[in-house]
């Protein structure tokens, strides 16, 4: 006859379940992590172009104020 398993064999079983569970976890909060970190570095960089494009943007609404000033003050 098969024997039952005991109280030390099903506790060692459920921690080890457990352990399983925790690894998928942390693992799937440090994929979580590298992503986060991906998408903070591509925002970066399309704001960096963002911010160029407005100050490009100025610099040439300034250029054409002064022309205009400097052609209608005569």
């Amino acid at each position: 006859m098969p024997k039952q398993p005991g109280e030390k064999e099903r506790f060692e079983v459920l921690l080890e379940q457990v352990r399983h569970e925790l690894e998928t976890l942390a693992e799937g909060y440090v994929d979580l992590d590298h992503k986060i970190d991906r998408v903070a570095q591509e925002l970066s960089k399309k704001m960096d172009v963002g911010f160029a494009d407005v100050l490009s943007a100025v610099h040439t609404i300034a250029k054409q104020l002064r022309e205009h000033e400097q052609t209608h003050a005569r």
